[in-house]
């Protein structure tokens, strides 16, 4: 292999997580001649540091970029691109290392004088440091001061609460004041997820307090996206009337992403029928595209059949394609309403005629409902598929089986197999002789000798009309269960079944 070629396994290696293994690789990398021909050293150098701190050796990844770091005393402002790459990872390492001052220090060196293109890089490395509580006042504000100008980063919200935690929280309610009052288009991108992680009920204090105060100081002029922000932190203190009085400022937007978290805002703090309003609203300006929403209100609130009568219109908005149908029951899916799911994929076989579109999903479902019937019939047209080149089928009973042990369903699916090789309409049915088969097979894979036992002195109607449809088949059905039988040391019962293959058959053969 070329070095080229073993750099970029490592690459890959590393970024799937198999650090111990790059790190033999590199290894090896550095023993091929001339390997720097095709491998720059910076490159190289930034895996070998990202390898060595992943396998938890970072004060080796430490001394190794340091040898590499260029004199800034020698650069003027702004510094190369390279340079303040090599500057921030050393500053990772730093805090990896447990070097805080001098991971802070360099990094207020970078946010001043780096490359322009790594500002926001920087900021969030800052944060990774504050979250460490090493950050004290005045390191805070030059933060404050520089978050306006970093057009790619949203954490007014993440250093408040650093700010906080590090005991400082007359810092942290600046943050959240400049956040909300200049920049609350920004903060309402991610302060759903960012209230989420909230737990501390003094800190939830200090939001709704900070919020509380800009709201009252701007009167009805406040924004949108200050309504917005507003509301969702008052649903989460428990503040009702103030998020529903929120609420319907916000649904007035003629915005359908803000009417639709409107909508949510509504049900959350159950005035369905307002929430439901929206939702109809929605409907005719979007046809469909909301229908999911929809329904989950409905889920949400206790109750299931007005959810389920709502998510039942996705075919035909869908223009009852088989697409629609797949929608509709991968949602019922998901949403835990397997039953429904499953009835949904069939009437989408049969409304659209392509049963292969629907078998892998039935089958699915049909699994975790312990559904025999339904998991045969979508294997049954899974195996009607032909494998290109060789024009078998990959669908066989042994795959199939495979998915039942991993899912530790094999034995009650067994149980219940038994059962439908003894129903009548079974025997009519297409996939018969893969239920035969396959019946075998579990049998076989999880010593169920009695199944045996009663097929040689009772065959379910499947296994008479699996035999008599073809004697040949018979034959070879019966020498194959007797040899695999006789195999496990069960010969008593393989001879029983052997005696069942025509004798003319062993008369043929001497």
């Amino acid at each position: 292999d070329s070095p080229r070629f073993l750099f970029l396994e490592i690459q890959a290696l590393n970024a799937n997580g198999y650090a111990d293994e790059a790190y033999r690789r590199i290894e090896a990398l550095k023993e091929m001649p001339n390997w720097e021909e095709t491998v720059s050293r910076e490159e190289l150098l930034e895996v070998e540091v990202q390898v060595l701190k992943a396998i938890g050796q970072p004060l080796d990844a430490l001394g190794l970029i340091e040898q590499e770091l260029p004199p800034l005393d020698l650069e003027d402002p702004p510094y190369p691109v390279d340079t303040t790459q090599k500057y921030l990872l050393y500053a990772d390492l730093l805090v990896a290392c447990g070097r805080f001052d001098t991971a802070v220090e360099t990094l207020f060196d970078l946010l001043e004088n780096g490359a322009s293109r790594y500002k926001d890089e920087v900021i969030e490395a800052l944060l990774k440091a504050g979250q460490h509580q090493v950050l004290g006042p005045e390191d805070f504000e030059k933060v404050l001061k520089a978050l306006p100008d970093l057009s790619g980063v949203n954490l007014w919200d993440e250093f408040s609460r650093a700010a906080f935690l590090s005991g400082y929280s007359d810092m942290a309610g600046q943050f959240l004041k400049e956040g909300f009052t200049d920049f609350a288009p920004k903060i309402r991108l991610d302060w759903e997820r960012f209230l989420e992680t909230l737990d501390d009920s003094e800190y939830l204090k200090l939001v709704d307090d900070t919020i509380t105060e800009v709201l009252d100081a701007t009167g009805e002029s406040h924004s949108l996206d200050q309504k917005i922000v507003a509301a969702m932190t008052y649903q989460k203190v428990g503040k009702s009337e103030r998020a529903v009085e929120l609420t319907r400022e916000i649904a007035e937007s003629d915005n359908l992403t803000i009417q639709l978290f409107a909508a949510k805002l509504y049900g959350a703090e159950g005035y369905l029928e307002e929430a439901a309003a929206i939702y109809e609203k929605l409907e005719k300006k979007a046809p469909g595209r909301f229908i999911e929403d929809w329904g989950t209100l409905y889920a949400n609130s206790g109750d299931p059949e007005k959810a389920l009568e709502t998510w039942s219109k996705i075919p035909e908005k869908h223009g009852n394609t088989v697409e629609g149908y797949l929608v509709w029951g991968r949602l019922l899916k998901d949403k835990g309403f397997l039953e429904e799911s499953k009835d949904a994929f069939m009437e989408g076989i049969e409304r659209t005629g392509n049963p292969l579109h629907f078998a892998y999903e039935l089958l699915e479902v049909s699994l975790s409902l312990s559904d025999v019937e339904g998991a045969l019939t979508a294997y049954e047209s899974l195996r009607k598929q032909s494998s290109p080149g060789t024009g078998r089928s990959v669908w066989t009973p042994g795959r199939l089986l495979n998915k039942l042990k991993i899912t530790q369903q094999a034995e009650a699916f067994s149980e219940k197999l038994a059962d439908v090789l003894d129903a009548t309409k079974t025997v009519q049915a297409d996939w018969r002789d893969f239920a035969v088969e396959l019946a075998t097979d579990l049998a076989l894979q999880l010593n169920q000798n009695e199944i045996f036992e009663d097929w040689i002195h009772s065959p379910p109607a499947a296994l008479v009309a699996y035999w008599e449809a073809s004697p040949i088949r018979k034959i070879n059905h019966l020498m194959d269960m007797g040899t695999e039988l006789s195999f496990k040391g069960e010969d008593k019962l393989a001879v029983q079944i052997l005696d069942l293959v025509d004798p003319q058959f062993f008369v043929m053969r001497l």
